[in-house]
């Protein structure tokens, strides 16, 4: 609700195919005051697995080379579909 005096927090799982992809997320958004890291992981299993311990409001995957490994990315999108919201890019 607007004007709502208390504040929102999402809680956020970052992935990324390169630790150095996620450090860069967590340099951008880990200052907002809005946004709670509550996890990272480098692959599928590992955010899977986050995602089923942790119950985020949010995962934000950042895939450097989705090529590489396009089916299991994908396979990964399809069975959280409907768990959690994502965002995907590509950078």
């Amino acid at each position: 609700m607007y004007g709502d005096s208390q504040a929102v927090t999402i809680r956020v799982i970052l992935v990324a195919d390169y630790p150095e992809k996620l450090a860069e997320m967590k340099s951008v958004l880990g200052n907002n005051s809005g946004i709670k890291i509550i996890g990272e992981a480098c692959s599928c299993s590992e955010a899977e697995q986050l995602v089923q311990n942790t119950h985020p409001d949010l995962m934000i995957l950042d895939l450097s080379r989705p090529d590489e490994r396009e089916s299991e990315w994908q396979e990964l999108q399809n069975s959280l579909s409907g768990i959690v919201r994502m965002v995907t890019f590509t950078s």
